[in-house]
């Protein structure tokens, strides 16, 4: 039941108007070359919001910048899930606590984090 939950809870998330937003602000317009009839060709591409290089829209990540592991999984589930509130206001967060990734980038910050939960540090 709980994995169900947590699926459809991403699944509208990939369609939250924060998410998009995070992606319009790092949207740049790169161009590439003219057409035939003499007017500019543009390409969009993403501004990785750690390393800052351009990517292409697939090899970019919306990321929260407070990861959601920790509020998902320390919080015992209870019959209700009630206490997956805090899970659910961290993913649909605001714009700003948003940022655009490329895939190496997001790579390296989760496993940053995941070593963080190996070490039982209390601050990362």
């Amino acid at each position: 039941m709980r994995r169900r939950f947590e699926t459809t809870l991403r699944k509208l998330w990939m369609e939250s108007p924060y998410r998009s937003t995070a992606l319009a602000r790092a949207k740049v317009s790169v161009k590439i070359g003219k057409y035939k009839n003499g007017k500019d060709k543009y390409k969009v591409k993403y501004r990785c919001g750690n390393c800052g290089h351009l990517f292409e829209d697939g090899s970019v990540e919306v990321d929260h910048k407070t990861e959601l592991t920790r509020a998902k999984w320390d919080i015992p589930l209870d019959e209700d899930m009630g206490n997956l509130v805090p899970w659910m206001e961290s993913l649909f967060c605001d714009t700003d606590a948003l940022q655009i990734l490329c895939k190496v980038c997001h790579a390296k910050k989760t496993a940053r984090y995941m070593r963080f939960l190996r070490s039982g540090a209390s601050d990362l």
